[in-house]
């Protein structure tokens, strides 16, 4: 594995989780609390778009390196050298 694939899995391991936090908080924001985290009790209607489309585009920027560490990493497995 290379460098560059090692800090990929880091940044990975630390930016998904809180993706899935934001999502849990964007859920609480949309049902009023009755699921997901408990998100800011008093956000303006514009604060609450700006929240969810923030939340949006961490998963879509993030989802695009992962999906090329995946590919990268079935690419250089010693299985597939052969």
């Amino acid at each position: 594995m290379s460098s560059d694939t090692r800090l990929m899995c880091g940044i990975s391991l630390l930016l998904v989780p809180t993706i899935i936090y934001g999502g849990l908080t964007v859920l609480g924001l949309i049902s009023g609390g009755r699921y997901g985290a408990p998100a800011p009790p008093d956000l303006t209607p514009l604060q609450m778009t700006l929240y969810r489309a923030m939340h949006a585009h961490a998963g879509v920027l993030t989802r695009w390196p992962i999906s090329r560490l995946c590919g990268c990493c079935s690419i250089s497995a010693p299985s597939c050298s052969r």
